[in-house]
């Protein structure tokens, strides 16, 4: 490949460049072609200016063959072909010298111009000071172009840059006629001024009522089943028989079984709907891992809070020994989950809570699906939930944390050695916690 011809310029050469090259107002094209003749200037080959450019080689290239040829005037645009534009450059200077003064009135008016046209639905006579206005049609007839050529001229940026007082309004719409019931002196709206504007005035309307949509519906249904023993371990749910049960599309249904894989509680199945997983030791570990450590951060939370934020907490654990008193296993389960909840939602965390409820949804799916005893359980299940209780109430975060896990460690080896051939993993435990466990998980004094 031959080497690339030199560009040498003049003094007055390089000055028009730099100009085109950073002046504000020239176009994007023509900047790029002046700074690509002032690199080629510097010495540099066609590949180093495309590089440096961000163009292609033979483009810089032939410009630098243009410019070498015909000078600066070579790297301006040519005539295109195609259409001329249908309104000349000389209209658009003669409307804008048009709208630099008023209209004339009847009696500045030369024989041959138009008489004023007057405005169906305007009054004849224009309050006192105000600025006479042209009107499109009189524009027109001035300008010698029609009236439609006169609107796209007022929209163009060169024109309304002008800001004239003179050019054509926008006529206000009629008001409409009032009937005897809306002629009421209504209050004048209260406009208030936001980011420098003024709001538009808005007319109040009651709010519509959300329906919740049928997705979340049937996942609430759903989770209630699921924590309810409905199904078994290893069960498939198909959309179609779940459609028909629920009375409801399968849309809705496949959307739900997303959010409930999501929640971990079903396993979706490629084509072929979804099924209630069976839990490995590994899974339950893991669900009661990621619960210590949430439950730990959540109770130093609400120790450090007023002690009057416990009174939901002291509700929902006056459920569980009721429960228990009661000799109802489930029921004794179920009231000590909600108390744990309870206790999220009161240290005023919320995106932790929001994790630690989904985590209670899986216990519930566990308990259900595994169909779990708790009966030796119950009494120890009380202790540990008073033992918590009493440390939130003293407001000591560290015996709450620590009786929270005492509480955790019992649950999932109570859990998991319910389950035929499964045996607790102490170094999965300890590996995942950072903690050791023990061998009897005693109340904490």
């Amino acid at each position: 490949m031959p080497p690339a011809p030199p560009v040498s310029l003049t003094p007055a050469q390089r000055t028009t460049l730099h100009g085109w090259a950073h002046g504000r107002s020239t176009p994007q094209a023509l900047a790029r072609r002046a700074r690509t003749i002032l690199a080629c200037a510097e010495g540099l080959t066609d590949t180093a200016v495309a590089r440096r450019e961000g163009t292609s080689r033979p483009t810089v290239a032939r410009w630098r063959h243009r410019f070498l040829a015909e000078g600066p005037t070579a790297l301006t645009d040519r005539p295109r072909p195609g259409r001329p534009p249908a309104i000349a450059a000389t209209h658009t200077q003669k409307l804008k010298a048009l709208l630099q003064a008023p209209p004339p009135t009847p009696a500045t008016q030369t024989p041959d111009a138009p008489p004023p046209l007057p405005s169906p639905g305007t009054p004849a006579a224009r309050p006192s000071g105000a600025p006479a206005v042209w009107s499109t049609r009189r524009l027109a007839v001035a300008a010698g172009v029609s009236q439609s050529s006169v609107v796209r001229l007022l929209r163009s940026p060169a024109v309304r840059a002008l800001g004239s007082p003179y050019a054509p309004r926008r006529r206000a719409k009629p008001p409409e006629p009032r009937t005897p019931a809306a002629a009421a002196p209504v209050p004048a709206p209260d406009h208030g001024r936001r980011n420098g504007t003024y709001d538009s005035p808005r007319r109040e309307s009651p709010r519509p009522q959300v329906e919740p949509r049928l997705a979340d519906t049937v996942v609430l249904a759903l989770r209630e089943e699921i924590a309810g023993g409905r199904y078994h371990a290893g069960e498939r749910i198909t959309e179609a028989a779940l459609a028909a049960r629920l009375g409801v599309s399968r849309g809705p249904i496949r959307d739900a079984l997303r959010v409930l894989a999501e929640d971990g509680l079903v396993e979706v199945l490629p084509n072929r709907g979804a099924m209630i997983p069976q839990p490995r030791t590994s899974d339950i570990i893991e669900t009661y891992a990621t619960r210590a450590t949430l439950g730990s951060l959540l109770v130093r939370r609400l120790a450090a809070l007023d002690p009057a934020r416990l009174a939901p907490v002291a509700a929902a654990l006056a459920e569980v020994p009721a429960a228990a008193r009661r000799g109802d296993i489930r029921q004794t389960a179920d009231a000590d989950l909600r108390f744990q909840d309870a206790v999220a939602r009161a240290a005023e965390l919320p995106r932790a809570s929001v994790f630690f409820t989904r985590l209670t949804m899986q216990l519930r799916m566990f308990v259900a699906v595994l169909r779990l005893d708790y009966t030796d359980s119950r009494d120890l299940m009380v202790a540990h939930d008073t033992a918590i209780f009493d440390a939130l109430c003293a407001q000591s975060g560290r015996r709450a944390a620590t009786a929270w896990r005492t509480k955790i460690e019992h649950a999932v080896r109570t859990m998991i050695d319910q389950i035929p051939g499964q045996d607790f993993d102490q170094d999965l435990w300890q590996t995942v916690t950072g903690v050791a466990p023990r061998r009897n998980a005693a109340v904490p004094s």
